[in-house]
């Protein structure tokens, strides 16, 4: 680990996705609080409709193959090109959503599996 210096490269991926996600986001129509640690950066969506944002936004994500929802967990085996990718493809989802985020009807008609579940209470 020390060889590596694992801890300093997770911090800077961490800092180069948030910053990533920074840019993204102060482009878009859509609030979100960027914090954390820069080796553990999350996110907070902001408004009524968070939560359907949230879940839409998670969906398309997980169409493109990338398992996205409020924090970003960099490990040694991701590299600068994937996180490059990633936020590619955040901002093009973003683009084509940003039309109707602050309408609820249009986001769930979007919505395959339901919005999302909040908390902890049980489900059954």
């Amino acid at each position: 680990m020390e060889r590596e210096q694992t801890w300093k490269t997770l911090t800077d991926l961490g800092s180069y996705f948030k910053n990533g996600l920074q840019t993204i986001f102060a482009e878009s129509a859509i609030d979100v609080e960027i914090s954390g640690m820069n080796a553990l950066p999350v996110w907070t969506y902001g408004g009524e409709l968070s939560n359907a944002i949230k879940t839409l936004i998670t969906e398309k994500m997980l169409d493109h193959g990338y398992l996205f929802s409020s924090a970003f967990y960099p490990t040694s085996a991701h590299e600068i090109s994937d996180i490059d990718d990633c936020l590619k493809t955040l901002k093009n989802i973003l683009n084509e959503i940003e039309p109707y985020v602050n309408s609820y009807s249009e986001m769930m008609t979007r919505i395959s599996s339901g919005e999302a579940h909040q908390g902890f209470k049980r489900l059954n």
